[in-house]
């Protein structure tokens, strides 16, 4: 059995500001740092000032009374150098961040702070869309399963979340440009050519998810399938994952560090960063 490497979730960190949705986003990095048995560290780029701290400790009071495994980082300067770098000098493995749905033409271009930390950051990065105090329930995860050198790794990371959140399914999906179809249907002969290599094509990719499956143990009952759908990378997905109300969707992370342009020219990733479908979950394994 072939070792697969995924990011586990042992140091969890979460940035935050001082806004109506504290004590959510400190609620939801608790809430996932308890299910994965993971030391949570809280930053916050702004003067350490008594009312914030008090704030803090009040709220954290509330939801973990008592010995509290939860460092808190106070840093000023730009938003996202000082994330990054707090998060690179603790080996931090999971990024919580809060995000938009949908941002105007003109907020996409400049860039949130949380896409900026999700194309730079060198850790997982868990972008929740409407953190809740009393948690955000991950009952379906909808991960990419097209064949790439990542997805085992996303894969395999999916299915840790999905144990350690309680999820009831989880889907793999296929994107399939061309409609998995690379023979041109002129008559009888061609079609049923087309229709046997889309048959082989289908039986392949079966094999393969089954085996990367197949190499993780699963220690619940975790209703798995294995879906197909065709379109575009990254914007088949995020639209399939929309259409059936999952609670997150885990990608890989991109190949490449994405530049400037890169959010003009539309591609994969930045389909789903522009019109987020739920919550997202970007897997960078270390």
């Amino acid at each position: 059995m072939t070792e697969i490497k995924y990011p586990k979730f042992k140091q969890i960190a979460t940035a935050i500001a001082f806004s109506p949705r504290l004590e959510a986003n400190i609620a939801e990095a608790l809430r996932l740092a308890e299910r994965m048995d993971a030391r949570l560290t809280l930053i916050h780029v702004g003067e350490k000032e008594e009312a914030k701290k008090q704030t803090v400790k009040e709220i954290l009071d509330r939801h973990v009374p008592g010995e509290q495994m939860v460092d808190i980082v106070w840093e000023t300067g730009n938003p996202v150098d000082v994330i990054l770098k707090a998060c690179e000098d603790r080996n931090i493995d999971l990024l919580i961040a809060g995000a938009l749905q949908k941002e105007s033409l003109s907020e996409f271009y400049v860039g949130s702070i949380a896409r900026k930390l999700c194309r730079m950051s060198k850790c997982s990065v868990l972008m929740l869309t409407m953190p809740k105090t009393d948690g955000t329930s991950f009952d379906h995860i909808v991960v990419n399963g097209h064949e790439h050198q990542k997805t085992a790794s996303a894969i395999h990371c999916a299915l840790y979340f999905a144990e350690r959140t309680l999820a009831r399914q989880l889907t793999i999906v296929d994107e399939m440009e061309g409609g998995g179809n690379s023979v041109k249907v002129e008559d009888d002969a061609t079609l049923a050519k087309s229709l046997e290599l889309r048959k082989e094509a289908r039986s392949h990719e079966k094999e393969r998810i089954e085996k990367i499956v197949d190499n993780y143990s699963l220690d619940k009952d975790l209703r798995i399938e294995h879906r197909y759908i065709f379109g575009k990378s990254g914007y088949s997905i995020s639209h399939f994952a929309q259409s059936i109300r999952a609670n997150l969707l885990v990608v890989n992370s991109p190949d490449k560090k994405l530049g400037f342009l890169d959010r003009f020219f539309t591609h994969d990733i930045e389909y789903i960063l522009s019109d987020m479908p739920c919550n997202l979950l970007i897997v960078r394994a270390k």
